[in-house]
C-alpha cells in the first residue's frame, strides 16, 4: 500500500474535513483518506497509480479550498515541484499561516468599518427612537453599504458555500451564505412587497463570521505550532532485527512482525 500526503488550504470546519475525506475517497485506486482538520492535511492510501488532477479535483470541486502540495512517501522522484525539504516545508506552512491570519484580520477590519454605520442606522430608531434618516434612504444606504461586506470581504466564503451545494456537500460556507443573501436580499424586497428588512443584519453576520474566522486561524496557528514540535520530538528511524543484525531503517519502512 502506498501513501502520499497533501496539504489543502481552505479547510475550517468538521463538514470541511468530512467532505474532503469523503471526495477522496471516491479517487480511483484510493483505498483510504484522513483528512485533518487542524493539519489542514489529508492522507491517502492508494494502490497502483494515482492521478494528481483527480486528487486535485476531488478536493476543490466540492468547496473554496486549495490544494497546496502533494507529497509521497519514500518516493522522492514523484515529489510535486512545489514539494520542499522537511524543514522548509514546516516554514513555509509557517509562513502561509501567518499570511491566512493576516488576511482574515484585514477582512474583519474592513467589515467592522463599514458595518458599524449601519449599526448606527439600524439601532438609532429601534433602540433610541432616533429617525436619522427616511426609512427607504436609510435602507438604501444600508443596501450599498452591506454590499462589499457581503460579496467583496465575504465572496470566498459565498463561493464556497455554492461551489458545496452544487455536489451536494454542506458546511459553514453555505449556511452563512444562505443566511447573509436571503438577508440582504429582504432590504430590496422591501421597495416591492410589504417585508421586514434584514439587510443590515446580513452585514453584521458576515462581520461577525469574518471575525470568527480570524480569531479560528489565530487559535489554529498557535496549536498546530505546538504540535509540530511535538513531532519533532518522534523517532525518525528505528533499528530492526533481521538474519541475526541489527539494521538501521526509516520509521516508514516498518512492517507488521518486525523485531
Amino acid at each position: 500500500m502506498k501513501k502520499l500526503t497533501i496539504d489543502i488550504e481552505g479547510m475550517h470546519c468538521a463538514s470541511c474535513q468530512i467532505n474532503i475525506t469523503k471526495s477522496l475517497k471516491k479517487v480511483k485506486n484510493v483505498k483510504n483518506a484522513d483528512a485533518q482538520l487542524l493539519s489542514k492535511k489529508a492522507y491517502v492510501d492508494y494502490e497502483g497509480n494515482i492521478d494528481e488532477k483527480e486528487l486535485r479535483k476531488a478536493v476543490e470541486k466540492i468547496g473554496n479550498y486549495k490544494v497546496k502540495n502533494i507529497s509521497y512517501e519514500g518516493h522522492s522522484e514523484h515529489h510535486h515541484v512545489e514539494h520542499t525539504m522537511e524543514h522548509e516545508g514546516h516554514h513555509h506552512s509557517g509562513a502561509a499561516e501567518k499570511s491566512e491570519i493576516e488576511l482574515w484580520k484585514k477582512k474583519l477590519v474592513w467589515a467592522w468599518i463599514i458595518t458599524i454605520p449601519i449599526a448606527i442606522l439600524m439601532f438609532s430608531e429601534r433602540l433610541f427612537g432616533l429617525e436619522l434618516l427616511p426609512e427607504k434612504l436609510s435602507t438604501m444606504i444600508i443596501l450599498i453599504l452591506a454590499f462589499p461586506v457581503i460579496f467583496i470581504l465575504g465572496w470566498s466564503t459565498i463561493r464556497g458555500g455554492f461551489k458545496g451545494i452544487i455536489r451536494f456537500y454542506f458546511n459553514m460556507d453555505l449556511l452563512i451564505s444562505l443566511g447573509t443573501i436571503i438577508a440582504y436580499l429582504s432590504g430590496i424586497a422591501i421597495f416591492f412587497l410589504p417585508v421586514k428588512d434584514y439587510s443590515g443584519v446580513a452585514a453584521m453576520i458576515m462581520a461577525i463570521f469574518l471575525t470568527g474566522k480570524y480569531i479560528e486561524a489565530k487559535a489554529r496557528g498557535k496549536a498546530g505550532e505546538e504540535i509540530k514540535k511535538l513531532l519533532e520530538l518522534g523517532a525518525k528511524k528505528a533499528i530492526i532485527l533481521k538474519n541475526n543484525k541489527e539494521i538501521e531503517i526509516e520509521i516508514s519502512e516498518i512492517h507488521i512482525g518486525d523485531i
